[in-house]
């Protein structure tokens, strides 16, 4: 592919029709598709792109197939930001692909939440039965877990469960979180700013340590869910991919 081929891909997803009532997350069209590759590479936008194209026709089906099969008593929320935006999709192929040292190809390939929902749960001991409960009904709506991980870690700078899914006719990941209501407040009050500032590679070191710090601060005051150890278990809930790890070291 040539910077023309990736620049197409790009102007083609920027003008993708709204899907659903929900419409495309918030800043969709804000970037310039020519400026986009020269930033990022014409690799990891068009094998980037390639991706998230696939993930929008998968996306409805898949929402509504979620919105079904959630627990009692739970909630899909966030759904404005289901959706990866397409800048965010480039710039993870690119990081990923200089951090792991393999090509675009395989990075855009690894990036696992093109698509990603979040489960919030009421209180924190209702987060593992729900965990478990989807667990079932996802498998038996046809979804391998492919991989789950829990960041209820002490020295954390997040907290929640990850499950990673494929639908077995796509064979395309996609990322479902589960939180607590508590830990949703945080994630999306001052917690947000000071993750970018520790994400941002523009941010001084100095400056994204105390970021960093001040994240475990916050997340040092969530409440860790009883039931850990069942869904830690290699037989447990989450037997097909091996039980719940812990940790990864940290969130893409």
């Amino acid at each position: 592919m040539g910077w023309e081929e990736a620049v197409a891909m790009l102007c083609a997803l920027r003008n993708a029709v709204p899907v659903g009532v929900r419409g495309l997350p918030p800043g969709w069209t804000n970037f310039t598709p020519g400026e986009l590759v020269e930033k990022f590479g014409t690799a990891s936008c068009w094998h980037g792109a390639r991706r998230l194209a696939n993930s929008l026709k998968a996306e409805p089906g898949l929402t509504a197939l979620l919105l079904e099969i959630r627990p009692r008593g739970t909630a899909l929320v966030g759904l404005r930001h289901r959706i990866k935006r397409i800048v965010s999709t480039c710039q993870k192929v690119h990081r990923i692909s200089l951090e792991e040292g393999c090509g675009a190809a395989t990075a855009a390939d690894r990036v696992s939440d093109l698509l990603r929902y979040t489960v919030q749960v009421g209180d924190v001991i209702d987060l593992v039965p729900a965990v478990e409960d989807f667990a079932e009904a996802a498998r038996g709506a046809d979804l391998d877990i492919v991989d789950a991980r829990h960041y209820y870690l002490d020295d954390s700078r997040y907290k929640g469960v990850h499950l990673y899914l494929a639908d077995r006719a796509k064979l395309d990941v996609f990322e479902v979180q589960f939180h607590t209501a508590l830990e949703w407040a945080v994630l999306n009050g001052p917690n947000h700013d000071l993750y970018k500032v520790y994400r941002n590679v523009a941010t001084p070191p100095e400056q994204a340590e105390k970021a960093l710090a001040e994240l475990k601060r916050q997340a040092a005051s969530l409440p860790h869910p009883p039931g850990l150890a069942r869904l830690e278990a290699p037989s447990g809930s989450l037997a097909a991919c091996g039980g719940c790890a812990r940790g990864w070291p940290t969130p893409r």
